[in-house]
């Protein structure tokens, strides 16, 4: 083409091309064969879209073309093509060439809009997440206010007893009532620092801070923490509170025992917690050494108690997160002593697994690997 016309076709950015009746390529303009990367139209010329493999499905591409061999004209239709050996988004139009009032052929054009959809669905993936973190965010709130109402009531009780025991204890001579206060006085103090002490491991949580005072132990005597402290609580609800021992009397872990200690109790305790009076609460600790001189170490609880509906056994692990039980039957608690056991267990390159079935019980399972 010559003149205005070879000018403009020539020096535009739009991608154009013409062809026949047969929809077999007649030509194009620089900006087509530049990006495509062809040297000249010889490469295209008498040749379809599908011999040059432009796209994936040819099928849509070839209707549209033929409706606009029979009359119709189509403007910026979103496609995609093939170029350089990647495929591309496209934005074509597709008009009807006339000579003599006769359908002559096809002339069309198309944009690369890749990078502005590309961006698009960036923004659209931001979007997604900023809107799935703002959900999240008011879900934690919510759960937060509903923990600190909870909390409003769990902290009194135990404060009160402290404050008015040892308040009216002053200037009393009886020994054994005293002693029995006395007692009193200490589970109170002691549930006390249990919440604020799973308050700063969630804080710490939080801020990726936990720390492990790792040192090499006997498994044999973190057993005996935990059965020791245990068997004091439940006693307290009369189960049937056994320790189940399974490992060799002599192996040893290089762990934090006092964290293993704390995975192990927090379980225990919401089996405790959530098991009536008189059921049983089972622990077993299996340890075996296995490849590299690791040991694999398993803590078992499984509980006889009201157990976990299905609907709620996804989130068992979230913090702040409580079934909804009847509290003076079962307690309020701070709903953390399992999200923090979960953080424990793999922080210790390990993981925690519930299995539970509404009114007949739980099972809950830690498995951690250490050094010897």
């Amino acid at each position: 083409m010559q003149g205005f016309a070879g000018t403009l076709l020539k020096t535009t950015q739009d991608c154009i091309f013409w062809k026949d009746t047969e929809r077999r390529f007649l030509g194009a303009n620089k900006a087509f064969l530049d990006y495509f990367g062809f040297p000249n139209e010889d490469v295209i010329i008498g040749k379809t879209a599908e011999d040059l493999g432009f796209h994936k499905d040819p099928e849509p591409y070839k209707s549209d073309e033929y409706r606009v061999l029979a009359g119709e004209a189509l403007k910026l239709v979103p496609g995609t093509c093939f170029c350089r050996g990647e495929e591309r988004d496209i934005m074509v139009s597709k008009y009807p060439i006339y000579e003599e009032g006769k359908i002559t052929g096809v002339v069309g054009s198309f944009i690369d809009v890749t990078e502005g959809i590309r961006h698009e669905r960036k923004i659209e993936e931001l979007n997604k997440k900023l809107e799935k973190a703002l959900k999240n965010e008011k879900h934690v709130r919510s759960l937060m206010n509903e923990f600190m109402s909870r909390m409003r009531l769990e902290i009194r009780k135990p404060i009160n007893a402290i404050s008015s025991l040892s308040y009216i204890d002053r200037d009393i001579d009886d020994a054994d009532r005293l002693r029995g206060d006395m007692a009193k006085i200490y589970a109170s103090s002691h549930y006390v620092a249990k919440l604020a002490n799973d308050l700063l491991d969630m804080r710490a949580m939080e801020g990726e801070k936990l720390t492990f005072d790792e040192q090499r132990i006997a498994l044999a005597e973190i057993a005996d923490g935990i059965e020791t402290v245990a068997s004091d609580i439940a006693r307290t609800k009369d189960l049937d509170f056994t320790v189940e021992r399974d490992f060799p009397a002599d192996i040893c872990l290089l762990c934090d025992p006092g964290r293993v200690q704390q995975v192990a109790l927090n379980m225990i305790m919401n089996a405790i917690n959530f098991t009536d009076r008189g059921g049983t609460v089972t622990v077993q600790i299996h340890a075996e050494v296995k490849q590299r001189q690791k040991v694999h170490l398993t803590i078992t609880v499984t509980d006889t108690g009201c157990g976990i509906g299905a609907r709620y056994l996804s989130r068992i692990f979230e913090p702040f997160f409580r079934e909804k039980r009847n509290p003076n039957k079962y307690g309020t608690g701070t709903g953390l002593g399992l999200t923090i056991a979960k953080h424990l267990v793999e922080a210790m390159r390990g993981e925690i697994t519930v299995e539970s079935e509404e009114d007949l019980g739980s099972v809950f399972t830690a498995t951690m690997v250490f050094g010897q």
